[in-house]
């Protein structure tokens, strides 16, 4: 483990640049207009683990566990944090609550659908609503902003 973080940690913070270009070039890297980490450089299709091993002087042998998980965090850190951003977003959104008397067929915004399912299923908050099925995130979008301009209004 602390193997892997060392590697990690490496790969963070050794930089290459403009100033790079002739090393690059001989690992057969192309050439770097703005200074990036190694990690980042990685995020590139056309850069491999080799290239990155020998940037980073690391063994490919001994640090192979290392190279290996940071290129997963390099390679899907963007989706894995798209992935915490929707969940804390569903994780607000039921908080929202939804009077419950609120009229869904004067929400014109929204499809005939999802006003039709919402009326019967009367959903508490906007994380339920955002769960049901038939119920687009434009619905819940619609809602959100009906629900948050009459909030302000209020």
């Amino acid at each position: 483990k602390a193997r892997i973080q060392s590697v990690d940690e490496r790969l963070r913070t050794v930089f290459v640049g403009g100033a790079d270009n002739a090393r690059l070039a001989e690992l057969g890297v192309g050439k770097m207009t703005e200074k990036v980490s190694l990690l980042d450089l990685w995020r590139r299709p056309d850069v491999t683990e080799s290239q990155i091993s020998q940037l980073a002087e690391l063994d490919p042998k001994a640090d192979r566990d290392g190279l290996e998980q940071a290129f997963l965090s390099a390679r899907y850190e963007t989706y894995i944090r798209r992935e915490e951003s929707q969940v804390e977003a569903s994780r607000r959104a039921d908080h929202v609550t939804i009077p419950a008397d609120l009229d869904y067929d004067s929400l014109k915004a929204m499809a005939s659908e999802a006003r039709e399912k919402l009326s019967r299923l009367r959903p508490a908050t906007l994380g339920q609503a955002a769960r049901t099925p038939g119920v687009t995130p434009a619905d819940v979008s619609a809602l959100r902003l009906y629900l948050f301009q009459r909030e302000k209004q209020r």
